[in-house]
């Protein structure tokens, strides 16, 4: 009857291993969603300020920013109460003890994720006033002011999260994080206000008017975002060698493989705004003529949100250094 305890033990032994699995999943899918969140949250206050600011009093895109900031809100309270079953290899239901959710504020990790949720609170004044006041408040200094200051706390709240620290030179590795992560916000949460509320109005004027700014804002930010990732890349790999050898090295290769094709689909993008943008303000936004643009962008999110993927699982893999 020898075999009963090792039948046990294999039992017990699987149960704890799916356990273990299925918190460090869970923990990996609520560390995306805060990213995702604070992003477009982050980058869609930044559309309309720069880019669209009579989207302000659109009713579609204020719903857009309160669903980032619940998604990202749910997101970290979800990764700061996971954090500390992930690391000790409990199971998930200890994710609700007091004593556990205690110990893992006491930690690095627990510190960043309480310092983010405690900035997405402090969005909420931000978005309130957004709601209520509409253009004038993207109009209105202080509002901006405020809007900087949380926007780019929380930006500087991903670092905290991440490897910035750990690389050769750590002050280069945090400036460089966080102006990639800000630099990501715009591009990606601008996309995200583009495609889920501009381009459904298909409003030839406003498009006319948003689609050339948002342009020049994103190839900004693009080359920001490449020159910052470049740095970080340089400060968390090393050398050429370990991006094939190592786990962190080839997420790494995914995430700029994916980077490569957001990029050619937003080349896509501006080549319908050089020829055929002027073309909606006559004949308005005829379906053969936006279609292909519409498509172009359409691409360009669903790879950025490979992005997001693959830089969510780069947060949780250890540096190749």
């Amino acid at each position: 009857m020898a075999w009963r305890p090792l039948a046990m033990v294999t039992v017990a032994h699987a149960e704890f291993v799916s356990s273990d699995h299925g918190v460090s999943g869970a923990l990996s899918v609520a560390r995306f969603a805060s990213l995702l969140g604070v992003l477009v949250l982050c980058g869609g206050v930044a559309f309309l300020t720069l880019a669209w600011p009579a989207g302000a009093g659109v009713a579609a895109a204020r719903r857009l920013l309160w669903s980032a900031w619940l998604l990202g809100t749910a997101g970290t309270l979800a990764a700061l109460a996971l954090s500390g079953p992930a690391s000790r290899r409990l199971p998930m239901t200890s994710a609700v003890r007091t004593g556990v959710l205690r110990e893992t504020l006491g930690t690095n990790a627990g510190h960043a994720w309480a310092a983010r949720l405690l900035l997405c609170l402090l969005a909420v004044p931000v978005l309130r006033a957004l709601s209520t006041q509409g253009r004038r408040a993207v109009r209105s200094v202080p509002w901006c002011i405020g809007a900087i200051a949380v926007g780019g706390a929380l930006v500087r709240s991903t670092s905290l999260a991440s490897h910035a620290t750990e690389g050769s030179n750590e002050l280069l590795g945090v400036v460089a994080d966080a102006v990639h992560v800000g630099s990501a916000a715009v591009w990606l949460g601008g996309l995200a206000v583009l495609a889920l509320v501009v381009l459904p109005r298909r409003d030839a004027d406003e498009l006319a008017r948003v689609v050339p700014r948002f342009s020049s804002l994103a190839a900004v930010a693009v080359a920001v975002v490449i020159a910052a990732g470049t740095v970080l890349a340089w400060e968390l790999v090393g050398g050429m060698q370990a991006l094939v050898t190592t786990r962190y090295g080839r997420l790494l290769l995914v995430k700029i493989a994916l980077v490569a094709g957001a990029l050619a689909a937003a080349r896509t993008s501006k080549a319908w705004v050089d020829r055929r943008l002027a073309l909606t303000s006559v004949i308005g936004c005829d379906r053969a003529v936006i279609t292909p643009f519409v498509l172009s962008v359409v691409t360009e999110v669903v790879l950025a949100g490979g992005v997001l993927t693959a830089a969510s699982l780069l947060i949780a893999t250890s540096p190749a250094r």
